[in-house]
C-alpha cells in the first residue's frame, strides 16, 4: 500500500507515490490534517477537534464542520489511493485518529533524528560521527517554520497550539545548528561552521551565543572587520528586539578582537548531555547563577541543592548554570549531564535512570549500583538531578557515588533538602520586582506575554498591575508565566484582579507545559500530597495569619508548634525567613492551605485574636504615654495581623479582648494617620455588635466603639456625623451609669461643635464634661475639655483666657505623660501667642511641639504644627519659608485625607501667592480650599477660603 508523505516545515505539501495531493478546499482542512499527523497514533475526541478549529461556533455547528472536513479529507486522499484513505484514518462516533504507520512526516523524522542523538551512548556528541551525520540530516529537514502562512484568526486554540509547536521546533533547530557549528569549528571547517552560525542568527536575532560564534569564526578566517561588524549588528538587533545591550561576554570578545588578540572559541567544547531545549530566553537570575557557580567552585562543595517551591524556576536556573559552566573551561572533563527525575516515582529506578542518562548499558549478573559506581569512579563530571523531592529515600545513592567517585559533583533541584552530610543548600526565591519596568519579574512577564501578544509592552497602564501581580505571587516564575499567557484575552489589571480573587485563575491556556505545571493548583496539590499530616495541619493554621509573623507569635498561637516544626517548614520551602526576623508563607500556598483548613480554624482564630489584641492592650499605656515610639514601630509592623485579629474577634463575638484593646487600637490608628480606615472599621464593628445578644459587656463595647467613631469621624472633617456618634455614646453612657465615659462623650461633642462654629452649644457641652470629670479618673477628659474651651477663647480673640485654659490642660497632660496630647496642646499655646503678636514665643512653643510629634512619628500632628508655623512665618513677613511649610503640610495632609488641614494649606498657599502678586495661582488655591470646605460643610473653613 502506498503512503502519505506530508511536508509541514517551510511549506505545506502532501504527496502519495510522488503524486501531489492538492485541492484542499480550506486552510482548516490542511490544519486538521497537520494537527492529526503531528499527533499520529493519538485518539482525539470529536468535540476537542471541533473546539480547536471552530471555537466560536455552537457545539452542533462545530461538530458538523468537523464531519464535513473529515469526509472531504478522506475523499481527497481516496482519489490518490482508496486503501490508503481507509487505513490512514481510524474513526468512531466519539474519536478521530490518524495512523502513523501509513505516514511519512518531515517533523517526525526531524524529531526522531534528534532523539536518537540524545539517547545514543557517546561520551562527547561533537566527536560522535554518526550523531553529527544525524544532526546534519535533521538540519536539512528543517526548511522553515511549521505551517508558514497559516493564519486562522477565528481558531484561537489552534493558533495557540501552532505557536507553541513553532517555538519548540525552532528552538530544537537552533540547538542542533549550534552543535554543528561547534563540531565543524573544532575540525577546522570554519566556512561550514559559519553557515550554521548564520542560520542561527537568521532564526533568532537575539541569540548572542550565535553572534559570538560568528565573530570568532570571522577572526579565524582573518576577517577582523567582518567580526566587528557582526558585533554592531548584534548590538542593533538586541536593542530592537529586547531593548538591552549585549552581554559582558560579547563585549569582552569585541574588545579582544579590537585589541588584535586571538580570542578563545566562544564555545570551545559542548559538554552538555541530555539538556532539554528551552522555548524562551533566560531572563534575570544573574546573581543566582554567579552564586551557584561560585559554590560549585568550592573544593568542599560536592553536593549543592537548589531549594524552592514548585514553579520557582529551580530547573531553569540549573540548566542555565550547566550551560554557563559548559561555556568555560571548567573541571568537568567528561561532561555535564542533566537527569530529569520527575517521571521516576520509584526509588528502585533511580540507579537505572542515572545509568540511562550517562549512556551506561547495564549487564546482568552485577548489580546496577556496582556497575554505576565502577563507571563513575574515575570520571570527572557534573550530574544535575532535577526534581529529586519524591526520591528522598534514595539520596543515600548520591552519598555512595560521592564516596566512590571523587571527580563527580551533584547539582540537585528539590522542594526539600536531601539531608546528607556535606550537602550545601541554596534557596531559590522569586524574581525581583523592585526595579519597576527593568525588574526581572516585569521583564519576564513582558517576554512571556509577547509570546501570545507580540505587541505587548510595559507602559503606564500595564506596568503597575504587572508589578502588583509580581508582588502578589512573590515573583514566582511559573505563576507569572501562566498569568502572562492570558494577555491575549485580558489586560494585566484584569489578570491581577482574577488572581487575587481565586487561585484557579492561574491555569495555563497553553498545552506545552508539563501536566504538573499546567496550573498553580496542580503544583500545590502535588506538594500537599507529599506532606505528612502534621505538616499539612500546621500549614492550614499558619495560612490564617494575614501576612508575615514572628516566631514568638507562632509559638503563642499555633497549638503544639515547636522550633523543629518551624525549621522543617523552612527546609521544605513552605515558609521563607526574612532578614527582619519574620516568617512568610507564599500567598498562593496560603490560598491553597486556607481551602484545606477545617476543624481547628476557630480555635486558631480565637488564639490569634487573644494574642494580637492582647499585644495591643498590653501596650496601651505606652502608646498613650511619653514615649509611644518605643512600641509603635513593632505594632505598626504587626498591623495586618492586628486587623485580622480584630475581624476574627468581631466574628467570634469576643467582647472582652476587643474592649481591652480598643483605646490602644485607636491611638495606633491615629499615630498611623489611618483615619478613614479606622472610621470604616468602627462603623462595621458597631453594625455587627448591634446584632449580638444583649449583655453588659456588649453594651460597654458599643459605648467605647461609639466614642472612638466620634473621634475618627471628626478627624476626617465629618463633624455632623461625629456629633451624632458622640450623642449616641452619651445616651449609652448615661444608661450604663458610666459618668467618666459620659464626660468623654460631652467633650467630643463640644470639640466638633466648635469646629462647626456652634460656640454656645460647644461651651455647654464642655461645661457638662468638666462637671463629670472629677477625681483622678476624670483627668484626661478634664484636660480635653479645658483645651477645647481654650480653642474657643482663641477663636473669639480672648487670648489670656485661652492661655489659662490651655496651660491648665498642658499641666494635666504632663502629669499623665501623654506625649501626643502634650504636642497638640503646645501647638495650641503657640498659636495663642501668635495671635497676641508674640512671635518668638509662639515659634518656641510650636517648634517644641513639632519636635515631640516627629519623635512620635505622629503624622497628623506634624501637619497641623507645620500649618501653625507657616502662619507665624507669614505674619512675620517670611513668605518663602511659610510657603515651603504650607506645601509640605498639603502633601502630607493629602496622603492622610485630612480635610480641614488640606483646606488650611490651600488658604495659606493662596495668601503666599497673593503677597507675590501671583493672583491666578492664588485664586486656584482659594478655589480648592473653598471646594474642600463646602464638601465638608464647615462654616469656619468656608469663611477662611472666601
Amino acid at each position: 500500500m502506498s503512503r502519505l508523505k506530508l511536508q509541514l516545515l517551510g511549506s505545506f505539501g502532501a504527496t502519495v507515490e510522488d503524486r501531489p495531493v492538492t485541492q484542499f478546499r480550506t486552510d482548516k482542512m490542511r490544519a486538521l490534517l497537520a494537527y492529526l499527523a503531528l499527533n499520529a497514533g493519538r485518539p482525539f475526541r470529536r468535540e476537542t477537534l471541533a473546539t480547536l478549529l471552530w471555537p466560536d461556533w455552537s457545539d452542533e455547528a462545530a461538530r458538523r464542520n468537523l464531519r464535513q472536513s473529515l469526509h472531504r479529507l478522506r475523499q481527497l486522499l481516496a482519489k490518490a489511493d482508496n486503501d490508503l484513505a481507509e487505513a490512514l484514518f481510524s474513526l468512531t462516533r466519539q474519536t478521530v485518529q490518524l495512523n502513523g504507520a501509513w505516514l511519512d512526516l518531515d517533523v517526525a523524522t526531524f524529531r526522531e533524528l534528534l532523539q536518537t542523538c540524545q539517547t545514543h551512548s557517546h561520551t562527547d556528541l561533537l566527536r560522535c560521527a554518526p550523531c553529527l551525520e544525524r544532526l546534519t540530516q535533521a538540519a536539512a529537514f528543517y526548511e522553515g517554520e511549521l505551517l508558514p502562512g497559516f493564519n486562522l484568526k477565528d481558531a484561537f486554540p489552534f493558533e495557540e497550539w501552532l505557536f507553541m509547536e513553532r517555538e519548540q521546533l525552532g528552538q530544537q533547530q537552533l540547538e542542533l545548528l549550534d552543535k554543528l557549528a561547534q563540531a565543524l569549528a573544532a575540525q577546522g571547517d570554519y566556512e561550514g561552521a559559519q553557515r550554521y552560525a548564520q542560520q542561527q542568527v537568521a532564526l533568532a536575532p537575539w541569540r548572542e551565543s550565535a553572534h559570538r560564534q560568528l565573530m570568532w569564526l570571522y577572526v579565524q578566517q582573518g576577517q577582523r572587520t567582518a567580526a566587528l561588524a557582526q558585533f554592531e549588528s548584534c548590538q542593533t538587533l538586541l536593542a530592537q528586539e529586547l531593548g538591552v545591550e549585549p552581554s559582558s561576554d560579547t563585549i569582552q570578545l569585541r574588545d579582544q578582537i579590537r585589541a588584535g588578540e586571538l580570542p578563545v572559541p566562544a564555545q570551545p567544547q559542548a559538554r552538555l548531555h541530555g539538556f532539554p531545549a528551552q522555548l524562551t530566553p533566560f531572563i534575570g537570575r544573574g546573581e543566582e547563577v554567579t552564586q551557584v557557580m561560585s559554590q560549585l567552585a568550592e573544593p568542599t562543595c560536592r553536593l549543592l541543592t537548589l531549594l524552592g517551591p514548585g514553579g520557582s524556576g529551580k530547573t531553569r536556573l540549573s540548566i542555565r548554570v550547566g550551560q554557563a559552566l559548559a561555556e568555560g573551561a571548567g573541571p568537568y572533563r567528561d561532561g555535564i549531564f542533566f537527569v530529569p527525575l520527575v517521571a521516576v516515582a520509584d526509588v528502585a529506578r533511580l540507579e537505572t535512570a542515572l545509568a540511562d542518562r550517562l549512556g551506561l548499558s547495564l549487564n546482568e549478573g552485577v548489580t546496577p549500583r556496582a556497575q554505576l559506581l565502577a563507571f563513575l569512579a574515575a570520571r570527572e563530571l557534573l550530574l544535575i538531578c532535577d526534581n529529586f523531592e519524591q526520591l528522598l529515600p534514595g539520596a543515600e545513592l548520591l552519598g555512595a557515588i560521592l564516596a566512590a567517585a571523587p571527580g563527580v559533583q551533584f547539582l540537585v533541584t528539590s522542594r526539600q533538602p536531601l539531608n546528607l552530610a556535606g550537602e550545601w543548600r541554596l534557596p531559590v526565591g522569586g524574581l525581583g520586582y523592585d526595579g519597576g519596568a527593568e525588574s526581572e519579574a516585569a521583564l519576564f512577564f513582558q517576554r512571556c506575554a509577547q509570546r501570545v501578544l507580540p505587541q505587548f509592552r510595559l507602559d503606564e497602564a500595564t506596568l503597575p498591575p504587572v508589578l502588583a501581580l509580581a508582588e502578589l505571587v512573590e515573583g514566582l516564575p511559573l505563576a507569572l508565566e501562566i498569568a502572562a499567557a492570558w494577555s491575549r484575552l485580558v489586560d494585566p489589571a484584569a489578570i491581577l484582579a482574577a488572581t487575587r480573587q481565586s487561585l484557579d485563575f492561574l491555569v495555563s491556556p497553553l498545552d506545552d507545559l508539563p501536566p504538573r505545571h499546567q496550573s498553580m493548583r496542580a503544583v500545590l496539590h502535588q506538594t500537599w500530597g507529599r506532606l505528612p499530616a502534621r505538616t499539612r495541619q500546621l500549614l492550614e493554621q499558619i495560612a490564617l495569619f494575614a501576612g508575615s509573623f514572628t516566631l514568638e507569635a507562632a509559638l503563642a498561637t499555633l497549638p503544639g508548634v515547636t522550633l523543629l516544626d518551624m525549621a522543617t517548614l523552612l527546609d521544605r520551602s513552605l515558609l521563607s525567613w526574612r532578614a527582619s526576623g519574620r516568617y512568610q508563607m507564599h500567598e498562593l500556598l496560603r490560598q491553597y492551605a486556607r481551602e484545606q483548613a477545617e476543624s481547628e480554624a476557630q480555635l486558631f482564630q480565637r488564639q490569634h485574636s487573644d494574642y494580637y489584641l492582647g499585644l495591643v492592650a498590653a501596650q496601651t499605656a505606652a502608646l498613650c504615654g511619653r514615649q509611644p515610639q518605643q512600641v509603635w514601630p513593632r505594632l505598626r509592623e504587626e498591623l495586618a495581623e492586628i486587623r485580622q485579629a480584630w475581624h476574627w474577634a468581631l466574628a467570634l463575638q469576643l467582647a472582652e479582648p476587643m474592649l481591652a484593646s480598643l483605646s490602644g487600637l485607636g491611638r495606633l490608628y491615629e499615630l498611623a494617620g489611618l483615619f478613614a480606615e479606622a472610621a470604616a472599621l468602627l462603623t462595621q464593628a458597631l453594625a455587627d455588635v448591634a446584632q449580638w445578644p444583649a449583655a453588659p459587656a456588649h453594651e460597654r463595647l458599643r459605648l467605647q466603639l461609639q466614642l472612638q467613631q466620634a473621634h475618627f469621624l471628626g478627624q476626617q472633617g465629618e463633624y455632623k456625623a461625629a456629633i451624632s456618634a458622640a450623642e449616641a455614646a452619651l445616651a449609652l453612657a448615661e444608661g450604663l451609669g458610666e459618668s467618666e465615659l459620659a464626660a468623654a462623650a460631652w467633650a467630643l461633642q463640644g470639640e466638633w461643635q466648635r469646629h462647626l462654629g456652634q460656640y454656645t452649644a460647644a461651651r455647654a457641652s464642655l461645661a457638662a464634661a468638666l462637671a463629670l470629670a472629677e477625681g483622678p479618673a476624670g483627668q484626661r477628659n478634664r484636660a480635653r475639655a479645658l483645651a477645647e474651651l481654650g480653642a474657643i477663647h482663641l477663636e473669639q480673640s480672648r487670648y489670656d483666657e485661652a492661655l489659662n485654659d490651655l496651660q491648665a490642660a498642658l499641666a494635666i497632660y504632663e502629669q499623665l505623660t501623654d506625649a501626643m496630647a502634650i504636642s497638640r496642646t503646645l501647638g495650641q499655646i503657640g498659636d495663642a501667642y501668635r495671635r497676641k503678636g508674640a512671635y518668638e514665643t509662639a515659634l518656641a512653643h510650636v517648634e517644641m511641639a513639632l519636635s515631640v510629634a516627629r519623635g512620635l512619628d505622629y503624622r497628623l500632628g506634624q501637619v497641623q504644627l507645620r500649618l501653625v508655623l507657616a502662619r507665624i512665618r507669614m505674619e512675620m513677613g517670611e513668605v518663602a519659608p511659610a510657603e515651603a511649610l504650607a506645601a509640605e503640610a498639603l502633601a502630607a495632609a493629602t496622603d492622610l485625607g485630612a480635610v480641614r488641614e488640606i483646606c488650611l494649606a490651600h488658604v495659606y498657599l493662596g495668601n503666599c501667592c497673593n503677597v507675590r502678586a501671583q493672583l491666578a495661582e492664588a485664586e486656584r488655591h482659594f478655589r480648592r480650599a473653598l471646594a474642600q470646605a463646602e464638601a465638608a460643610g464647615v462654616p469656619d473653613l468656608r469663611a477662611l477660603a472666601l
